[in-house]
């Protein structure tokens, strides 16, 4: 049976309960968001940390060349240093290379551990001699003309042409 009287001490006893549930709910949510600020913090320090950084050419590698030097190669790729190796752009490096160099394809990845740029070169094969306009140069298997200056230290390939 309900007594009439009412117990001011569950009153109290209740208020109580509620206050500490308020505190432990602003508590949890100071420590969310104090948690939430650290780990945005180390990302944020993370990907600017100097290891992200491309410093100099002897960090970009070149792979595939046999008939040009990497030095040759490395010296059509213009990019500001130090530069943030995300900041480097690939496609672009790709189509320097391309228009200034006598190659077939070019592919540029970054590799971050440790930051460099990894270019993937395919050479135009010179398979003859040939002279345009009295310029000395060569043919490649599908035609185009390569300037001689292209492979200063290739021995030229036996067939001539003149047009």
């Amino acid at each position: 049976m309900v007594s009439g009287k009412v117990n001011p001490y569950r009153f109290s006893e209740r208020r109580e309960q509620k206050r500490q549930k308020r505190r432990w709910r602003s508590l949890k949510g100071y420590w969310q968001a104090g948690l939430c600020s650290t780990i945005l913090w180390g990302i944020w320090q993370l990907t600017n940390a100097p290891l992200w950084y491309l410093y100099s050419l002897d960090q970009v590698t070149i792979e595939g060349e046999h008939l040009l030097t990497e030095a040759s190669l490395k010296s059509h790729i213009k990019l500001p240093f130090p530069q943030y190796v995300f900041q480097a752009e690939p496609k672009t490096i790709g189509q320097q290379l391309q228009n200034q160099a006598p190659l077939e394809a070019v592919e540029v990845n970054r590799k971050l551990f440790p930051a460099q740029l990894v270019v993937k070169v395919k050479e135009r094969v010179p398979v003859a001699r040939a002279m345009n306009a009295g310029k000395n140069g060569y043919l490649d298997r599908h035609g185009i003309w390569i300037p001689a200056s292209s492979y200063p230290k290739t021995k030229p390939p036996p067939l001539s042409a003149r047009f």
